[in-house]
């Protein structure tokens, strides 16, 4: 990963989701991890302490995601921070609304852990080039058909999971016969 220490901002009620995002994100020394349980308290946060990248979790105690992140993008102070929404909600519509609200991704559970991570280290590998500061070189373009550049098999394998999923079909760890336990971040 070629991009200096970066902020990244998650915003999620779900405290087991949190601690998953913390583990996942410690595989990169360089970001440091924010978090918001609510949009409201998220909204005044990000105006304090301005992120490199925010994470989103469409459904929230007091505002829908969706709102949250038209508030950001309405802000000449926030518009131009990128966001991607991390969500169980798969509906067309939703996504569609998201991604025409001003997200620059929408990663639906259960989501790779390589998709994350590639997502990551490319929406901060643009704001270092962006910005100029350090150099470094790009990560790789992530492929389906190949681990993402800085990931193990292991990370692609492992997946961010909807409870609802975890049941009715194998984990890649348990397929592979591993005795990993998968990386699971709850639904709504």
């Amino acid at each position: 990963t070629g991009y200096r220490t970066r902020t990244v901002h998650y915003v999620e009620d779900n405290e087991t989701n949190v601690a998953v995002m913390r583990g996942i994100l410690a595989q990169r020394l360089q970001v440091k991890l924010d978090v918001s349980v609510t949009g409201l308290d998220a909204l005044a946060a990000i105006r304090r302490r301005r992120p490199d990248l925010i994470l989103l979790d469409m459904h929230l105690p007091d505002i829908d995601g969706l709102e949250l992140l038209r508030h950001l993008k309405a802000s000449a102070a926030t518009f131009d921070i990128p966001g991607v929404i991390v969500s169980a909600d798969a509906l067309p519509a939703q996504i569609d609304a998201a991604l025409q609200a001003g997200a620059l991704r929408y990663l639906t559970k259960p989501v790779s852990v390589a998709e994350l991570l590639a997502t990551v280290d490319e929406v901060l590998g643009k704001v270092q080039r962006q910005f100029g500061c350090c150099g470094g070189t790009p990560p790789a373009p992530h492929r389906a058909d190949r681990p993402a550049a800085g990931t193990s098999r292991g990370e692609q394998d492992s997946t961010l999971r909807n409870p609802a999923d975890q049941h009715s079909r194998p984990t890649s760890a348990n397929m592979m016969g591993t005795n990993e336990a998968p990386h699971c971040l709850n639904g709504p």
